[in-house]
């Protein structure tokens, strides 16, 4: 089993993880950490690799456990995210076919990280077209035996040595292929073909 932090829009190789270790254990009794892929995530613009950030409430000095941390909807990221979005894949080959799920999705009314994080892992489960067994920590698990992501992934560029083959991505006339964004990167550019690179059948 596999051991990871809350992940609003995960980045690949951690879903091509769970897919492969089949258990994904989500640590629900941690505190809240900054600048991370707990409410980051990555895509491939027009100018290269773009971070979004999903708004939060400020915490003011205090540890908060992530599923706690208020959503800030009176910020403007919610119409900067889908506009970044759309004007990185407007020409991806599924974009047509996905993007109105996307916007659903980043626009849920959700109160609190947790409740945000519930709602978009299932729909990218979804969407992806794969379905590891999702499990939340009762307590926090200052010790676990099998595979700990929890610090190991803070951007695009930590791919926790999971093999991430290439395939072909939007403006990939201008930059190399990069590996491990969002999940949208990869759901926007294979379309249904994204189960069998999450299942390993790419490698």
């Amino acid at each position: 089993m596999m051991i990871a932090p809350i992940s609003i829009i995960p980045p690949i190789a951690l879903v091509k993880a769970a897919c492969q270790h089949g258990k994904w254990l989500i640590e629900w009794h941690e505190n809240y950490q900054k600048q991370s892929i707990r409410n980051r995530y990555h895509i491939l613009s027009p100018n290269g690799v773009q971070t979004l950030t999903i708004g939060v409430v400020g915490q003011k000095g205090e540890k908060i456990p992530t599923p706690n941390i208020q959503i800030d909807h009176g910020k403007t990221w919610l119409r900067d995210h889908i506009r970044s979005i759309k004007t990185a894949y407007g020409s991806a080959p599924f974009f047509d076919y996905y993007i109105e799920d996307i916007e659903e999705l980043l626009s849920y009314p959700a109160s609190t990280m947790g409740d945000f994080n519930k709602k978009a892992l299932a729909t990218w489960l979804d969407l992806l077209q794969v379905a590891p067994e999702i499990k939340y920590t009762e307590s926090f698990q200052s010790g676990f035996d099998g595979y700990d992501f929890r610090q190991r992934i803070k951007t695009h560029k930590e791919s926790l040595g999971i093999k991430l083959p290439k395939y072909v991505q939007v403006f990939n006339d201008r930059f190399d292929f990069v590996p491990n964004l969002s999940v949208i990167d990869l759901l926007l550019n294979l379309g249904p073909e994204s189960s069998s690179y999450l299942k390993g059948v790419f490698d």
